[in-house]
């Protein structure tokens, strides 16, 4: 066994293309490990600190801006990658198209976060300035670019160093406030600092001779906007679909609802950036395979669905089965009633999961339009299901409604479309665990 385990490594040495890969997930792994750890750590604290009222009033703002980030971001992760990994000879007018789509996306979504909250939460004034101090974060958002640049070069490191000084800054300021025992408003700003201090490091980062290259093309402009208002709809059906539970239960409901159900989906999402950084770190790579072998990078894509789906089960029965004892002793008594909503909510994971990966393969694919639809049938039976089962069921009804539409959404539609079918019928044999095979027969081939 240990010969076979040496001579993998052996030959994963003489691939350089996959070591880089490899490393630049570590890197990403380590990030997200860190960030969440030490975050999640600081988020309990300030959860007992504000206690499920105020904790409640924390998270709707932040979704409530959320869901406008959308139009600052533009759905162009994706887009700009692939660009870049497909066109390198285009870079700078890829970045310049980019970083000038999210500019304007900013300012559109601050301009709507703000006559959305005067309208939606006018008579509440600590609810509308916690909302609308979060929204100038969008107008911040066209940093990301610098982020989708190193993405594409397989070249990590930087970002992470970089940006992971701005968090500690940010979480050593908010020990300090929790501490001082500062009003609510206080910690809403310290959101808002990090996104300008992490906006600034990003563009040195990047560095000025960089910036004074990129040329503006119409034409480049216009064929990424062709393509990333697809997936920008599709962002904004997938972040509605994934927020408005929580702006649902705070108006049919109360804040506190919102606090409570805050709670669970804290500990619930909290795997879900594990997909999302293997597949951004891997899928270039099988962006490449796809054009050179798409039977290949269709095994590929096989065989990360099944081990998703693996990880994606153990969660779910582990803490399905422990939510009570999770959620009081991370929480405290107070989020008790946390444990119902995560006993249900932590197996939207399965299809998170899967998700994640076959919306990156339907954009690769150039099939933005199937993807867009199934994310629109998704917010739609969300939003149906959350009407009908919040006021019935309260906190336990939002949970229910947000599972069924992940199925739908990520897997189900899948099927309804010839193009797509293929994929669903890739996710379905992941999920059912048949496709176990194919794990060893990975094993098999790359340990020779």
């Amino acid at each position: 066994m240990f010969g076979k385990i040496k001579q993998a490594l052996g030959n994963l040495a003489q691939r350089p293309n996959l070591m880089a890969a490899l490393r630049n997930l570590g890197w990403l792994v380590f990030d997200r490990v860190f960030r969440l750890g030490v975050s999640f750590v600081v988020t309990l604290w300030l959860a007992r600190y504000l206690a499920p009222e105020l904790f409640g009033v924390y998270n709707y703002a932040i979704a409530f801006t959320a869901l406008f980030s959308v139009v600052a971001t533009f759905g162009l992760q994706s887009v700009v990658v692939q660009y870049l990994v497909d066109k390198p000879d285009q870079q700078n007018s890829t970045l310049a198209s980019a970083f000038a789509i999210q500019l304007a996306g900013g300012v559109i979504a601050f301009i709507l976060s703000v006559l959305a909250a005067f309208n939606l939460v006018g008579n509440e004034p600590t609810v509308l300035v916690a909302v609308l101090l979060l929204s100038t974060i969008n107008l911040f958002r066209f940093s990301d670019t610098v982020r989708y640049y190193f993405e594409s070069r397989v070249q990590s490191k930087r970002i992470v160093v970089t940006e992971n000084l701005v968090f500690m800054l940010i979480v050593l300021l908010r020990i300090a406030m929790i501490l001082l025992e500062l009003p609510l408003i206080y910690f809403v700003a310290l959101l808002v600092l990090e996104a300008v201090l992490t906006t600034l490091a990003f563009l040195w980062l990047f560095g000025i001779q960089k910036l004074k290259a990129l040329r503006f093309d119409s034409s480049n402009f216009l064929s990424m906007l062709k393509v990333a208002w697809l997936l920008a709809l599709s962002m904004g059906a997938i972040m509605l679909y994934m927020r408005v539970d929580q702006i649902m239960l705070a108006s049919l409901l109360n804040q506190e609802a919102v606090g409570i159900y805050s709670a669970a989906v804290r500990i619930s999402e909290i795997w879900y950036v594990f997909p999302a950084v293997i597949v951004g770190s891997v899928f270039p790579r099988i962006i490449k395979e796809l054009r050179i072998d798409a039977a290949r990078a269709n095994r590929q894509l096989d065989v990360l669905l099944t081990a998703f789906s693996i990880v994606s089960i153990l969660v779910g029965l582990l803490v399905g089965s422990y939510s009570t004892e999770i959620i009081v002793f991370l929480f405290g008594e107070d989020y008790r009633a946390s444990a119902s909503v995560l006993r249900i909510h932590v197996w939207s994971s399965v299809f998170v999961f899967s998700g994640i990966l076959g919306g990156r393969w339907l954009v690769a694919m150039d099939m933005q339009k199937v993807l867009l639809v199934s994310t629109l049938i998704g917010v739609v039976a969300n939003i149906a299901m959350n009407y009908l089962m919040i006021p019935v069921y309260g906190v336990e009804g939002a949970a229910w409604a947000t599972l069924v539409a992940q199925f739908m959404s990520a897997i189900l539609v899948n099927c309804f479309h010839p193009a797509s079918r293929q994929l669903f019928w890739m996710q379905m044999s992941a999920l059912s665990l048949l496709s176990l095979r194919h794990i060893a027969r990975w094993w098999r081939l790359n340990s020779r």
